[in-house]
């Protein structure tokens, strides 16, 4: 029986190189997969890591008694109705313009201009307390709070 087909020595591995190049090729394009995974990562990386979205403004939790250090909490002016209120918020005071405006102090959005007594009262004050809206009569309201998180 005879065959025109090379058989190898069993002795001799398929994928042997006696050159050694195939070695030195497998590392090297080892080495530009390692790069490029490296470098997908660091471009990556920072995007992924970014926050979805931007918090409020003064949400530290120094932020309360920053404010309250920035005056004299004894003297805290009080505006709004003598009775019937059914709120209290602490207000933020900006002068923009002339006008005295009460502004959330956590996301600074202003909720109204302070009428001429008030900003008399106000005075130079950084903040103040409103007391504010009315309930009807035979109204039950409800509040929640959502625990001590900041």
């Amino acid at each position: 029986m005879s065959t025109s087909a090379k058989i190898p020595h069993p002795a001799v591995p398929v994928f042997f190189d006696p050159s050694g190049k195939r070695w030195r090729r497998v590392m090297l394009v080892l080495t530009a997969l390692l790069v490029a995974m490296a470098g997908t990562v660091a471009f990556v990386t920072p995007s992924a890591l970014a926050p979805t979205w931007t918090p409020p403004e003064n949400q530290s939790a120094s932020y309360p008694r920053e404010l309250l250090a920035s005056w004299d909490e004894e003297n805290i002016p009080l505006i709004g109705e003598e009775t019937g209120f059914a709120f209290v918020r602490v207000d933020t005071v900006e002068r923009i313009g002339g006008k005295v405006m009460l502004t959330d102090p956590f996301s600074d959005k202003v909720f109204r201009e302070a009428a001429p007594a008030e900003a008399e009262e106000i005075g130079h004050a950084p903040y103040t307390v409103e007391r504010f809206g009315t309930p009807a009569e035979k109204q039950l309201m409800l509040t929640f709070d959502d625990g001590p998180s900041a």
